[in-house]
């Protein structure tokens, strides 16, 4: 799952544009969070997957253009390791 994550002065401005911009782009939304307090910008996370045509770096872009938008930044979704063979298979496999 990917993510956006990014801060803002005016939250209740950029939080519907962000989402109609993923709306618009045929994503998947799958969590929101947002912390605000008194003593600096909101802290906004968009959890999404990908649907449509365009990347992941176009929403990420359109995003950063949003007046009063900023760092924002795509989090892309762990990739787990392989898994490992033992060294007594991967032998068996390579001089079979």
């Amino acid at each position: 799952m990917h993510r956006i994550d990014f801060r803002t002065d005016t939250p209740l401005d950029d939080l519907p544009r962000a989402l109609d911009i993923l709306r618009k782009l045929n994503y998947r939304l799958r969590a929101v969070a947002m912390t605000a307090d008194d003593e600096g910008p909101a802290r906004i996370s968009i959890s999404f997957s990908p649907n449509g045509l365009l990347s992941v770096e176009t929403f990420a872009a359109l995003v950063q253009r949003l007046p009063g938008v900023v760092d924002a930044r795509h989090v892309a979704p762990a990739v787990a390791a392989p898994a490992r063979q033992n060294d007594a298979s991967l032998r068996e496999s390579v001089f079979a």
